[in-house]
């Protein structure tokens, strides 16, 4: 009876190293299920470049990070192109389908990673050709949660965003997503068993969309207590993103309660803070070592009349910055612009903001004295929408460049 039991354990151990492929013949059944992501703009210019897997005849799922501000979005692969669009986005789990007609795919095979298993990444790395980079399935973390991540020990790329995650089989295992701020050297993917609730939950975010969910202003035109904003921040010279969100505790006149919460792996908690309405100035969220979200007066803007114009007593402008060397701002209201950002298509306001200074006394050259900022204030959620930052030291080179949108709104 042993001797039988221990044959019968080591056959199963032997049927299962028998299915391993090489490495090579794993690129070639996966391969064809993966394809090259274009994100168009208005004018019809590529500006960010991925990959997408298909998972059924004219779907495919990828990383929602690749489509913000697509005016269109395109699959293509050696002279094949397909023409896509977004069908279910989950932006709280940075998945979301596209349908693609003409897309001829059967569904892949999927599986569970397991602890310590070789994993396969096969993706185009900033739509140029197809690259395969294997390496451990080395950490689950936040399982179980939205913020569930397979961590690998893959070397990042953001180049890499949508592709499909594989195990020595060739069956799938996850969706490329950016990384966590806490790993930005290593690639991380969202569990393929989440491709099973992406319609259902992508049907819940477009009916919420299209119900029109905004806040009553405790005063007309502010925030009602509750309301509830989920940012995206990304630092655009490295791979990562991150996410913290604002909510609305209480409003006394024209000063309002907030409490800002970062995201995981930022290592810092839930922040209550005054903001008033009517001050013209930044307000400053620290997201981890040299990266801060910068905020615009968020709540200034909430006076806009019917002619479009923004009304407020304000006359001051500050930007975060040593007192010895204060900064010269100009704030100008740029009109309104169709906005499209993870939350949704918004009507917004943009206002554009530029300030420079001198050296501040015994300071560096590598230190910033110019700015441009660029924001996007839309009146159905009560706050901005989009903002584009980006700051240079006096020497020219780029001190900071990122980009912060809204990736939902509700009201508790």
């Amino acid at each position: 009876m042993k001797f039988a039991a221990r044959a019968s354990i080591l056959a199963l151990v032997f049927s299962g190293a028998a299915h391993a492929l090489p490495p090579d013949q794993i690129f070639e059944r996966a391969a064809p299920g993966v394809w090259a992501l274009r994100a168009l703009d208005a004018n019809n210019q590529p500006f960010n470049h991925g990959s997408a897997v298909a998972i059924a005849a004219g779907k495919a799922v990828t990383s929602c990070s690749l489509l913000s501000r697509a005016s269109r979005l395109e699959l293509h692969r050696d002279k094949t192109v397909h023409a896509a669009k977004l069908e279910f986005p989950d932006v709280a789990r940075d998945l979301c389908q596209l349908d693609v007609p003409g897309l001829q795919a059967p569904e892949p095979s999927r599986a569970v990673p397991r602890m310590g298993q070789r994993v396969y990444v096969i993706g185009y790395e900033r739509g140029a050709e197809a690259v395969i980079a294997d390496g451990l399935f080395s950490r689950a973390r936040d399982a179980g949660t939205d913020a569930e991540r397979i961590q690998t020990s893959v070397p990042a790329s953001r180049g890499l965003l949508g592709a499909g995650l594989y195990d020595d089989e060739a069956r799938l295992l996850g969706i490329v997503t950016a990384s966590a701020s806490d790993a930005a050297g290593a690639i991380f993917a969202l569990p393929a068993k989440w491709l099973d609730e992406l319609p259902e939950r992508g049907r819940a975010v477009l009916a919420a969309r299209a119900a029109g969910v905004a806040a009553k202003g405790a005063e007309g035109d502010l925030p009602a207590v509750g309301t509830f904003w989920t940012y995206r921040f990304q630092d655009l010279r490295f791979p990562n993103l991150q996410t913290f969100t604002l909510k609305v505790l209480g409003v006394d006149g024209r000063t309002v309660q907030e409490v800002y919460t970062p995201g995981a792996g930022s290592g810092r908690g839930s922040q209550p803070s005054i903001v008033s309405a009517d001050e013209m100035r930044f307000v400053t969220r620290r997201l981890g070592a040299e990266r801060y979200a910068l905020e615009f007066a968020p709540y200034l803007l909430a006076k806009i009349g019917a002619d479009g114009q923004v009304y407020s007593s304000a006359a001051k402008s500050e930007y975060p910055g040593s007192t010895q060397s204060p900064w010269t701002v100009n704030v100008r209201q740029m009109g309104w612009e169709e906005v499209t950002v993870p939350a949704g298509n918004f009507k917004a306001l943009r206002v554009d903001i530029a300030g420079r200074r001198g050296n501040p006394v015994g300071s560096f050259v590598t230190w910033p004295n110019r700015f441009v900022y660029k924001a996007w204030y839309a009146p159905e959620v009560r706050r901005y929408v989009k903002v584009q930052h980006q700051a240079w030291s006096s020497n020219g080179t780029l001190y900071s460049s990122d980009l912060l949108e809204l990736a939902s709104h509700k009201v508790d």
